[in-house]
């Protein structure tokens, strides 16, 4: 044999068997309870809970990041528009996989899904970052268990050495990790029974817990305004094919289960400086809309027509205090009547 082609085979089997420990370390180190916004998965199973005892006809499921979260008012959705509004919304740090899987897991024949989702997931083509990378190892085993092989592959190489090295130390060292970041299956009865209790007694918990979430699935806790940094969104006017695959299985999903679908925008905001005039971003934004027009998904009502003031902001650009969610509450319920009358942007079962 040549010997470059030792030297290639040698390199070969190096490489092969580095990645063979690699993937074995990341086996060792994989549901390692390391730090992590565990409050995540506590309100999803609250959420589901709510979602999945309600045993009202032709409800309304929202679904979306954290703009869904905080930024609607469900018993006062309910009330406008005659049907069960449910909020199922999480955090837009996830990925769009994870939305579908909860809708999955929790929706039922006759559910109109209305979908405020971020305006990220329409044109990023890949999803797992550190941040979700980092959480989902935590708690999200059942969710990455769903995944196909191709993603399961995407996942692993897209995690971060330093978060497997941080999960070999937490599995060698388990004693040194809080017990406030572990979150096993068998917390779920006493997580619903804690958030039970509170909406028995009114006293809701501080923001970011299951103990802030409220009978129909909205997070409390949002008063007054924190948030006072420039108002600067980044968009791209396309659409990608990850979003384009994910939306097949999503009306899949929404087929086999009887279920409508309805995507609408966002919360979005303006800046002062703006005053009466349309923020420059809601071009860009009604590029994305002809886009996904061309691919056969309708975005409801224009993006110039919901734009809020800042004023009505919380904590961060996507997360409105309580004023703001009454104001975008009436915003979606009028245009949910509108569609429901014409049915031109839902995507009917």
């Amino acid at each position: 044999m040549p010997i470059l082609a030792k030297r290639f085979l040698v390199l070969i089997s190096v490489f092969a068997l580095s990645m063979a420990i690699y993937f074995l370390l990341y086996l060792i180190q994989y549901d390692a309870k390391v730090w992590s916004e565990i409050w995540v998965p506590k309100v999803a199973e609250v959420k589901g809970s709510i979602v999945g005892e309600n045993e009202d006809e032709n409800r309304i499921i929202l679904l979306a990041g954290s703009n869904g979260l905080f930024g609607y008012d469900s018993e006062e959705l309910s009330r406008m528009t005659g049907k069960r509004a449910l909020n199922l919304s999480t955090h837009a740090g996830l990925p769009l996989e994870y939305h579908i899987w909860l809708l999955d897991r929790f929706g039922r024949s006759g559910d109109l899904v209305v979908i405020p989702l971020e305006i990220s997931y329409y044109y990023e083509e890949f999803r797992f970052d550190d941040w979700s990378t980092h959480n989902l190892l935590v708690w999200g085993k059942d969710f990455l268990d769903t995944l196909s092989w191709s993603k399961k592959f995407d996942f692993i190489v897209s995690t971060n050495p330093e978060r497997v090295g941080l999960g070999l130390f937490t599995t060698l060292f388990q004693k040194r990790v809080p017990p406030s970041y572990h979150f096993r299956d068998d917390q779920v009865g006493d997580i619903i029974n804690e958030t039970k209790a509170v909406w028995k007694s009114g006293q809701y918990g501080a923001k970011y817990t299951h103990l802030s979430v409220n009978p129909y699935g909205d997070m409390q806790s949002n008063s007054g305004r924190t948030f006072f940094e420039p108002i600067d969104y980044e968009f791209e006017a396309r659409v990608s094919n990850l979003f384009l695959k994910n939306l097949e299985n999503l009306k899949q999903l929404a087929s086999s289960r009887e279920m409508s679908l309805l995507f609408t925008w966002p919360v979005l905001v303006k800046s002062s400086a703006d005053r009466d005039e349309e923020p420059g971003y809601v071009d860009m934004l009604r590029e994305i809309q002809s886009a996904l027009e061309r691919h056969g998904l309708s975005i409801a009502g224009d993006p110039g027509a919901v734009i809020l003031d800042e004023t009505l902001l919380h904590d961060t650009i996507y997360h409105l205090n309580e004023e703001g969610r009454e104001v975008r509450t009436r915003q979606l319920a009028s245009l949910i009547s509108r569609e429901l009358s014409d049915t031109e942007a839902i995507i009917s079962p």
